[in-house]
């Protein structure tokens, strides 16, 4: 993408071969600065952080850049094949090497603009279940699913505590993650902890592995997530209110790093009582299709819906199930959240961020309800 920049650039403006040269060592260095962010975090994260602005804008900017530039460019090819058919010279609607440049620039510089107040905007999705496994006694519970928040060096506490509000909003009875709460070690790692500790639903927290944690190093995961005060559930279950259960799994990047003899799924979901509400926590949007069998709902992010539009539609090549939808398993049922947060790029472009409110009823409860209305009116039928 660099180098497509660079070639777009020098036919536009026709530098000299000094001025090619600084501008080739300037997208040089940006192509290695994200991973030099990485580097730098590991012993300096206010260093890395301000590195990572200009840096993380950069790769969103040439990204964006790239794709209209693309699309300018098969424009001008499609007219300059049609007119190549007729012998007609298609000149006054060609872009020229000049104009071509500035729309492409203009146009990723609104879009990055429109985006980074976009990633800003986050919605409430609610999802509503109903469950015979749910007693009369226990006729509702309120989920709260955060995913891929990605606190990191770029994260604030704007950011952060407008995540906070609007879950304490929903007023959960359990908040769960699904994987990507940290991404990197920021400057304000235990207060950022302290902040999301700050969220105390009746009935707890828990939390699995994204494939960021394994990335920062587990050690470091697991304090962030004990200073929250999130359960991290590593192939382990945890049975809620004696009516729910709820199972986490680690995410696959796991076998990367050798960490943990992993328990295959199955064999964890077959340990849970058949009774309880079966909740699955797995960070990447894949279904195993006996497990679907077990559990009534899994929850999994991962994808950000593409994060920025067009990457959506690689997202839907790579997984079966697309984000931000409730899905109808048979037996089951999978929601795939767009993620709060962003990685990288501080951009979302047609894929808003999200937290998730999932509302399970006792059917047990609603028929009950429904039956003494009936009873109510033919007692008092006016």
């Amino acid at each position: 993408m660099h180098y497509y920049f660079y070639n777009k650039l020098q036919a536009a403006f026709h530098f000299r071969i000094f001025t090619q040269n600084i501008i080739f060592f300037i997208l040089t260095a940006l192509v290695i600065a994200p991973l030099c962010v990485q580097l730098i975090d590991d012993f300096s994260p206010t260093l890395a952080e301000i590195v990572a602005y200009p840096c993380y804008f950069w790769m969103g900017f040439i990204l964006l850049f790239t794709l209209v530039a693309a699309l300018l460019d098969s424009w001008n090819l499609l007219i300059k094949f049609l007119f190549s058919i007729s012998k007609a010279q298609p000149r006054k609607i060609l872009f020229s090497t000049l104009t071509l440049f500035l729309i492409a620039s203009l146009g990723a510089i609104v879009i990055s603009v429109h985006g980074f107040f976009a990633g800003r905007d986050i919605r409430v999705e609610t999802v509503n279940i109903t469950t015979r496994k749910l007693p009369v006694s226990f006729p509702h519970v309120r989920i709260v699913q955060l995913s891929d928040v990605h606190v990191g060096v770029m994260t604030t506490r704007r950011q952060l505590q407008h995540i906070i509000d609007l879950v304490n909003q929903a007023h959960p009875d359990l908040i769960v993650s699904t994987g990507d709460l940290i991404d990197s070690y920021p400057p304000n790692f235990n207060e950022f902890a302290r902040m999301l500790a700050t969220l105390q639903p009746h009935y707890g927290k828990y939390a699995v592995t994204g494939n960021h944690e394994f990335y920062l190093g587990i050690p470091l995961a697991t304090k962030f997530h004990q200073l929250a005060d999130f359960t991290l559930l590593r192939q382990k279950t945890a049975t809620v209110a004696h009516v729910l259960t709820v199972v986490g799994v680690d995410d696959p990047t796991v076998l990367q790093f050798h960490l943990l003899a992993q328990i295959p799924e199955f064999d964890l979901l077959r340990q849970v009582t058949p009774q309880h509400f079966l909740v699955l926590l797995k960070h990447v949007p894949r279904v195993n299709l006996k497990s679907a069998q077990v559990f009534d709902l899994q929850l999994s992010g991962h994808v950000h819906h593409g994060q920025i539009f067009p990457f959506e539609w690689l997202v839907r090549f790579l997984f079966q199930y697309d984000s931000g939808k409730l899905y109808d398993l048979g037996r089951s049922y999978l929601y795939v959240s767009r993620g709060a947060g962003m990685w990288g790029p501080p951009i979302r472009f047609l894929a808003p961020p999200e937290i998730t409110v999932i509302n399970l009823y006792s059917v047990r409860a609603r028929l009950k309800i429904k039956s003494y209305s009936k009873q109510a009116k033919n007692k008092h039928p006016t």
